[in-house]
């Protein structure tokens, strides 16, 4: 079953950010994830919602999805990102078949 690893974040330095995420799209696409969202403020519609970068990656599970999470690659990666931004992330299970 697919699942959905989404960040929000608010970034702090940008020019550290950069590195970061570039060397995070490379290990997502290394790894079996793909973007489906990739953005800046989305449009509200209902609520508060805490603004910055919006982030959704589609992966084939959540044991894969977990692997990009904890894989040594993105353990020295996340480190660049504290130093640069505030992160939430969740993950979340995807829906292969509606059920009936």
């Amino acid at each position: 079953m697919s699942a959905y690893l989404i960040v929000q974040a608010t970034v702090t330095d940008p020019a550290k950010f950069g590195p970061y995420a570039q060397g995070t799209a490379a290990l997502v696409a290394k790894l079996g994830g793909e973007y489906i969202v990739l953005g800046d403020q989305p449009e509200v519609l209902e609520g508060d919602w805490p603004g910055g970068l919006t982030v959704i990656s589609r992966w084939p599970s959540r044991e894969a999805a977990k692997a990009f999470y904890e894989s040594p690659e993105y353990t020295e990666l996340r480190q660049l990102r504290t130093d640069c931004c505030v992160a939430h992330i969740a993950l979340a299970r995807g829906v292969d078949e509606m059920p009936e």
